[in-house]
């Protein structure tokens, strides 16, 4: 099974190609226990992306990106093959099972052509054009056939606002593959010295972290975080019943989630607790620093409807730790008289949040 080193989201680690699956595993070796099985013959389309990428889309809209592979024409020309070895053999079958009896494939629109699977030598690394091909149109054939059977199935009980889920990540992931990727130190420093139009006002200033930049993601933001936000929310906060979506790969190598809540109200008026989501962006620039963008919308309250909160976290590693540094906004969507008001009581409520947060991660 050939092995190419590279990265999936924020994870080195390898992928590997075998007859009919591609498994990412995380880390150094492939003995970690994260990993990420693609299984061929479920694969929809395959396109390298920039930054030396192969993207992935199965036929039920899931989608990887596995960017800086090594030798990744060698990659991309061994997982094609592999693919259409897969989709060649009756819908393929998992390396560990003992292989399906093989069948005719009549093509329905020339039916004078029919391929016998019994009658080539179907080696994955075999060099002949013309077995290329012909595994080639045989996978677009089987491919077809198995989508045409399934594709009922596969909608079945699916509700609309998961349709338009699966629509909505694939347009951010045809986004990626049309962006080109500056380099991480270049983009780091551009993103430092541009300035926010809305997002501008200081609210952390050069705190520091005692953790490693490498494991600052693992420990404080990862779907696995030992202190997740929202542990802060609920315990510090009190915000309650709060449900933090996974990380889904966004726009420009991006990773995005939400973070639904209830949060405690202060307000004369309004229920005593609102109906709350974070939607966040996070964006990491290598090993020179990283920045998480949020989104706050507050629904259930008076005149909440009239603005967003933003806010930005930057890290960056230093010699005994990372730095933090926060720099807050508001964006107001409709017109209020209330406005000044608003704006003075939103930029307290989240600078007090986010101090409250790095005491959190500082005494954690």
């Amino acid at each position: 099974m050939p092995s190419f080193s590279c990265k999936h989201i924020l994870r080195d680690g390898t992928l590997n190609v075998g007859k009919n699956t591609v498994i990412f595993y995380g880390g150094s070796d492939a003995t970690k226990s994260e990993t990420i099985k693609i299984y061929l013959e479920d694969v929809a389309e395959i396109k390298k992306v920039p930054d030396d990428g192969i993207y992935f889309i199965t036929g039920d809209g899931t989608d990887y990106v596995f960017i800086k592979i090594e030798h990744i024409d060698v990659a991309f020309k061994a997982v094609e093959k592999a693919r259409n070895l897969s989709l060649s053999t009756e819908f393929g079958q998992d390396e560990n099972t003992s292989p399906k009896p093989r069948k005719h494939v009549r093509r329905g629109s020339d039916s004078n052509i029919v391929v016998s699977q019994n009658s080539i030598d179907l080696g994955i690394y075999a060099d002949s054009d013309k077995l290329d091909e012909l595994l080639e149109s045989i996978a677009d054939l089987t491919y077809s056939m198995k989508i045409q059977k399934s594709s009922d199935k596969l909608n079945e009980g699916k509700d609309e606002k998961k349709r338009q889920n699966d629509v909505t990540k694939s347009i951010k992931l045809l986004s990626f593959i049309g962006k080109e990727h500056v380099d991480p130190q270049t983009g780091w420093n551009s993103l430092k010295k541009s300035k926010d139009k809305i997002v501008k006002e200081v609210a952390l200033s050069n705190i520091k972290v005692k953790c490693t930049f490498e494991s600052f993601f693992k420990n404080y933001w990862s779907g696995s975080a030992v202190l997740p936000i929202s542990k802060y929310q609920e315990s510090v906060i009190l915000d309650q019943n709060i449900n933090t979506s996974g990380w889904d790969e966004g726009v420009g190598g991006t990773l995005v989630r939400s973070i639904e809540y209830l949060h405690p109200n202060d307000a004369p008026m309004g229920p005593k607790f609102a109906g709350s989501i974070k939607e966040q962006v996070l964006e990491k620039f290598g090993i020179y620093g990283m920045v998480l963008s949020t989104t706050t919308t507050v629904k259930d309250v008076p005149m909440a409807d009239c603005f967003v909160l933003l806010d930005k976290i930057f890290v960056e590693p230093i010699s005994d730790g990372v730095l933090i540094n926060a720099d807050i906004g508001i964006k107001f969507v409709k017109s209020t008289m209330w406005k000044r008001v608003i704006e003075k009581n939103a930029k307290k409520g989240i600078t007090k949040w986010l101090n409250g947060y790095v005491d959190f991660l500082t005494q954690g």
